[in-house]
C-alpha cells in the first residue's frame, strides 16, 4: 500500500531589521589598531568594533549624568567634557574610517548631549566625532570588558 508523504507547511517571517544609526569615525592608527585587537579578545560574532565603541560611547554617556546643565559655567564636570571633546577632535594621524551602528537608544543619548552643548557652545563643531573617539580612547586605555561591566552593575545595585 502506497501512502501519501505528510508536509508540514512552514511559514518564514523575514527577519525583524532593527533600526540602526550608522556612522562612520575616523580613529587614529594606533587606537584603530588597540580597537581591533581589544575588540576581537572581548566580542564574539559580527561587528565587534562596532559594540565596542557603543559601549564605550555608553558608558561615557553614563559618567555624563553628574553635569548640571542648568549651572553649566560653574560645573567642573562640563569643562571636563568640553576638555575631552577637544581632545577627541585633535587625535592625529588618522586612518580610514570605522563604521559603527549604533542603537536607537545610544542615538538619542549623543544626540541629546550633541543638543546640549551646542545650545551652551554654538560654535563648536563636530561634538560627535571628539566624544566618540575620547570614549573609545578611555575605554581602550583603562581595562577590558569585565572591568567597565563590573562598574555599571555596581552603580545600577546601588539605584
Amino acid at each position: 500500500m502506497i501512502q501519501k508523504r505528510k508536509s508540514k507547511k512552514l511559514f518564514f517571517q523575514p527577519p525583524q531589521k532593527k533600526e540602526k544609526w550608522l556612522v562612520c569615525i575616523r580613529f587614529p592608527k594606533d587606537i584603530k589598531e588597540k580597537l581591533r585587537q581589544q575588540a576581537e579578545k572581548d566580542y564574539k560574532g559580527r561587528g565587534k568594533q562596532s559594540l565596542l565603541i557603543e559601549d564605550a560611547v555608553n558608558y561615557y554617556l553614563y559618567t555624563l549624568s553628574d553635569i548640571k546643565w542648568a549651572d553649566y559655567e560653574k560645573d567642573s564636570d562640563y569643562a571636563e567634557l568640553i576638555d575631552d571633546i577637544f581632545e577627541g577632535l585633535n587625535q592625529a594621524p588618522l586612518e580610514g574610517a570605522t563604521q559603527v551602528f549604533f542603537s536607537e537608544e545610544t542615538k538619542n543619548r549623543i544626540l541629546e548631549i550633541e543638543k546640549k552643548i551646542k545650545l551652551t557652545k554654538p560654535l563648536m563643531k563636530d561634538v560627535r566625532t571628539g566624544l566618540i573617539r575620547k570614549a573609545v580612547s578611555i575605554r581602550l586605555s583603562l581595562g577590558d570588558k569585565a572591568f567597565f561591566d563590573s562598574i555599571m552593575n555596581m552603580d545600577s545595585i546601588k539605584t
